[in-house]
């Protein structure tokens, strides 16, 4: 995190953000861009949407978002979190199941940056929706 937008290692496009009104993004208060090429795999997926966000040309947000078969989803999701709370080095998180109207969540902070997770059941498509964003903390 923290990383020049100039100094980026890959070619980038911008990406214009929609959003609802009443749900805004911290990635709004930035530029945001994806990748010419494939992106990094997330989960051991090629992410659907992978998103770098740039505050003041510093790399301040990622997002990503990848679709995974509905009756591996809760394990996937239970393991991703899992190692998301290793690496920060924080307790096991618990996490509650998804339901239709509810995801699942998993969020933490290590370090410089904080993590969320959510996963959410897409019944009609008999996937879930795996998305995870880090923002880098605002050091002051």
């Amino acid at each position: 995190m923290g990383s020049l937008l100039k100094d980026m290692p890959v070619t980038l496009h911008e990406v214009l953000l929609f959003r609802d009104e009443d749900k805004p993004a911290v990635a709004d208060e930035g530029d945001c861009y994806a990748i010419e090429a494939t992106a990094p795999t997330f989960i051991a997926r090629v992410p659907e949407q992978y998103l770098l966000c740039f505050k003041h040309d510093r790399l301040a947000r990622i997002e990503a978002t990848v679709r995974v078969p509905q009756e591996e989803a809760a394990k996937i999701f239970a393991d991703a979190c899992g190692l998301w709370f290793k690496n920060a080095a924080l307790p096991a998180p618990s996490i509650a199941a998804a339901t239709e109207s509810t995801p699942s969540t998993c969020a933490g902070q290590g370090g410089a940056v904080t993590f969320s997770g959510r996963l959410e059941p897409d019944q009609e498509a008999l996937e879930a929706v795996l998305s995870i964003d880090i923002d880098a903390v605002e050091q002051r």
